[in-house]
């Protein structure tokens, strides 16, 4: 208790210092440990925690409900996810006797996502591919080094910053599956990465690396927000081209002009570089594979995240697997079952087309009377029978001889069993 006490007096940015310093223990990125520190050090600030004893709901809820007035729901989640981490290393360091942070839920905020990535089309990146290759040197890059750039991304799912740490050595393109390594360092989950590639881009990649040695910079990709811009220029290139090659037939211009083809934002979102990343799993997923295995592409923690990002690409699917179900059940030709079932519906049908009869027990009637009904109530089941026998391989009709007269015989033999002559009640009228 008095530890704990102590502790409690200490003030906040004590206790960030020794956090930061466990997450950067734990090999957590540069820019994860920068985004803790300005994260806590906001919400202290707005809530006036000055020593972790401070920190309570009260206060961190009327923080997200300020900041959600400028902020998408993401984004304030996101905050209040890392604050909550914050407050579990504290209790779980026996800092505090307890999280105070416990009881606060973080929801989802699909409904809310301000930034929605879309994905590009095969038809647009194959414009944009052979447009950009054309284009003049942008940020540092040649035309084709940026189409190559483009390209690796969409097939491996690699991020900007992995893309920009990469060295000639960590590609790897001379077996009959070429693939690129991407060491643990520069990994946002902080693990290796084995991405393979296509063998028509592995063979553009030695061309381009002909003469570099293994440890210079595959490509000198520029800042972050420098990145965005460059896509968004090509991408504008091949717009252009798009519009341009139409320009001899003016119904198609105004078509193409009208339509959502090479434009950056549309009604299913936004381009920029991380949008790559996000065709990647998206191609993955129209050519059918398995969910696990875009998760291992991806490199996404859990399979529900996978299936958060791109389960809206399989609608399709979906509606032609569910015509698929009558697969499920035989024909009825070769279902046993269904000829019994078709047999019992026609007795049925048949007992109920004489409803007026009565029952023979209902009376005591003559020794003739009997012989007559016999003899006629045999003469109604032998055609129904015969129309609803199976071909017996034994007698070809179906049908023993003798089952119709019923003399001393106590069944009738069809294909698929025997019928009880005792178990059926003949009426007469």
């Amino acid at each position: 208790m008095e530890q704990l006490a102590a502790e409690g007096e200490l003030p906040i940015e004590h206790h960030l210092r020794n956090y930061l310093a466990a997450l950067e223990a734990g090999n957590r990125t540069v820019k994860h440990i920068e985004t803790v520190s300005r994260i806590v050090g906001r919400v202290a600030d707005f809530t006036g925690f000055r020593s972790i004893r401070d920190i309570s709901t009260d206060g961190m809820n009327r923080y997200t409900a300020e900041q959600r007035r400028a902020m998408s729901l993401r984004t304030v989640q996101s905050h209040l996810a890392i604050f909550k981490s914050f407050t579990a290393w504290l209790a779980r360091n026996h800092k505090l006797p307890f999280d105070p942070l416990s009881s606060i839920r973080i929801g989802t905020a699909e409904s809310d996502r301000r930034r929605v990535w879309r994905t590009l089309m095969p038809e647009e990146w194959q414009w944009m591919k052979v447009v950009t290759a054309d284009q003049p040197v942008r940020y540092g890059l040649t035309g084709s080094e940026r189409a190559l750039v483009y390209e690796l991304a969409i097939q491996t799912g690699l991020r900007a910053a992995e893309l920009r740490s990469l060295r000639r050595s960590n590609f790897h393109l001379d077996g009959k599956q070429p693939f690129v390594l991407c060491h643990a360092q520069s990994t946002k989950n902080r693990k290796n990465c084995h991405q393979f590639i296509q063998l028509e881009l592995s063979n553009a990649l030695q061309r381009q690396f002909m003469g570099k040695s293994t440890g210079s910079v595959a490509f000198n990709l520029p800042s972050e927000w420098d990145t965005a811009d460059m896509l968004r220029a090509d991408l504008a290139a091949a717009r252009e081209a798009y519009l341009s090659a139409a320009k001899v037939d003016p119904n198609e211009l105004e078509r193409r002009q009208s339509d959502e083809f090479l434009q950056q934002t549309t009604s299913e979102g936004k381009l920029d570089f991380h949008s790559l990343r996000h065709t990647c799993g998206s191609w993955l997923a129209k050519l059918g594979a398995h969910p696990k295995l875009i998760q291992s592409v991806m490199r996404h923690s859990t399979i529900t995240l996978t299936m958060d990002r791109y389960g809206h690409t399989f609608p399709e699917e979906q509606a032609e697997l569910i015509q698929k179900l009558d697969r499920l059940f035989p024909s009825d030709a070769a279902n046993p079952a269904a000829s019994h079932l078709q047999y019992v519906l026609q007795q049925s049908q048949h007992d109920s087309e004489r409803r007026d009869a009565t029952p023979c027990e209902s009376a005591a009637p003559s020794p003739l009377a009997v012989a007559s009904r016999n003899s006629s109530a045999t003469a109604e089941l032998c055609e129904p029978v015969r129309r609803a026998a199976v071909k017996n391989e034994i007698h070809p009709a179906g049908v023993e001889p003798a089952a119709c007269g019923l003399g001393n015989r106590r069944s009738i033999q069809l294909s698929y069993g025997c019928l009880d002559v005792n178990s059926i009640r003949f009426s007469t009228g």
